[in-house]
């Protein structure tokens, strides 16, 4: 499992030999769980930025078929997880062994569950499902295991789950649908604070023009943020009527969205590059690329051509050699984004289906 292929001429040093399905981190950013598109989750000790010199420590193994995602709650030290075996796992580190924990899904769950998401305070947690549904899952005592309530109102799979960063029952949802959803998932004896009315009631409804790939909420809680397959970013006002203004951009669609502040969003495109997009007056506006491989983004080739290109060749003869390499970092499509530090000085991380992690900061981004 923790075997690391040798760098060579034509094959640099990575991280993981496969695809990296979804990371996430402890609460000192001192290890990083990963999915190495398997049914394992790989835990890492981090150290420095260069992620081939991360060394494995742990292989969380209870899953019978690929792991999708991966959260790590900070508060509780708690590992989620949930795969295509249709399950989700807690896992709970005890004298240095995780030791996993089913969770009650319930026998409406007949689709891999394909995201999940721990609430700020660690008390719940949230997977999305293929079967159209998402639960909602809290820790019974009494039986000693974890078991979840389903909220429906979907007509196709879940892509992402947000938790509102102040109000631990307002729940937003991203599907295949086309539709970004907000839910009221405050449970009784477990959450403290206002009740937004009863579980699983749908408080909001925002409709899309395509498929919606992930959604952040900003770290004051008054912006939704979410992206669609059609290249565009979409930001919902919850203090002003649900106002929504809607950025269309002539990237290639966005995989993986941030809020390193609150008026600074970095997403993750197909192109295997990261834009930032900013808060300027009333509106939003694209304004920045984190820099490629040379250290400069502006290449004379545009990104999405040169992705565009190795995608065609791919498709039709079934190798990308003929392509150069692309200038930036990931030399794959981007999985996942993470926020490692907030505030002005920010700093986040990416992993992409290249099987390597990037760290990048506030001061990667050149203005375009």
């Amino acid at each position: 499992i923790f075997f690391r292929p040798m760098a060579t001429k034509d094959k640099p040093k990575v991280l993981c030999q496969s695809a990296i399905r979804s990371h996430t981190w402890n609460a000192a950013k001192d290890s990083v769980a990963l999915v190495p598109n398997n049914k394992d989750i790989i835990i890492y000790s981090v150290t420095g930025d260069d992620c081939t010199q991360w060394q494995p420590r742990d292989a969380l193994t209870n899953h019978d078929q690929k792991v999708l995602a991966v959260d790590w709650d900070p508060t509780t030290n708690r590992l989620l997880s949930c795969s295509e075996d249709r399950t989700a796992y807690v896992w709970e580190c005890t004298g240095g062994k995780w030791d996993p924990k089913v969770v009650h899904l319930g026998s409406s769950i007949n689709r891999a569950v394909l995201c999940c998401s721990w609430s700020p305070d660690g008390r719940k947690f949230a997977v999305g499902t293929g079967a159209n549904l998402v639960c909602v899952c809290y820790f019974e005592e009494e039986h000693n295991w974890w078991v979840g309530k389903a909220i429906k109102h979907h007509s196709s799979s879940i892509t992402a789950l947000a938790w509102h960063p102040q109000h631990p029952g307002l729940l937003a949802t991203c599907s295949t649908d086309r539709h970004v959803r907000l839910f009221s998932a405050f449970i009784k004896g477990v959450d403290a604070g206002e009740n937004l009315g009863k579980f699983g009631s749908l408080i909001h409804d925002i409709p899309a023009k395509a498929w919606v790939r992930d959604c952040k909420w900003s770290p004051d809680g008054t912006l939704l943020a979410f992206v669609a397959h059609d290249a565009t970013l979409t930001l919902v006002d919850i203090t002003d009527d649900y106002k929504t203004q809607t950025l269309k951009t002539k990237l290639l669609p966005f995989n993986s969205i941030v809020f390193p502040n609150d008026n600074v969003i970095v997403a993750a495109c197909n192109d295997c590059f990261l834009y930032t997009f900013a808060r300027s007056g009333a509106n939003w506006v694209l304004n920045g690329k984190l820099k490629g491989t040379e250290g400069n983004s502006k290449a004379t080739t545009s990104s999405v051509s040169r992705a565009m290109a190795k995608f065609q060749l791919e498709a039709s003869t079934g190798q990308a050699k003929a392509v150069d390499k692309l200038e930036s970092k990931h030399q794959n499509v981007i999985s996942e984004l993470r926020v490692l530090q907030s505030g002005t000085d920010w700093k986040i991380s990416s992993s992409g289906y290249d099987g390597q992690i990037y760290l990048w900061s506030s001061k990667d981004v050149e203005a375009i």
